[in-house]
């Protein structure tokens, strides 16, 4: 996400928009899993 600057994600059902999910909640969600991509 940050190589490409890209700041939110859509997360879409059956074409319809149901959230958006930002670079904060993934750092903030699960600490154990975030680690493994970023060290």
């Amino acid at each position: 996400m940050v190589e490409k600057d890209i700041r939110r994600l859509l997360v879409i059902d059956d074409e319809e928009l149901v959230g958006v999910v930002s670079l904060r909640n993934i750092l903030t969600g699960e600490p154990q899993h975030v680690r493994k991509y970023l060290f």
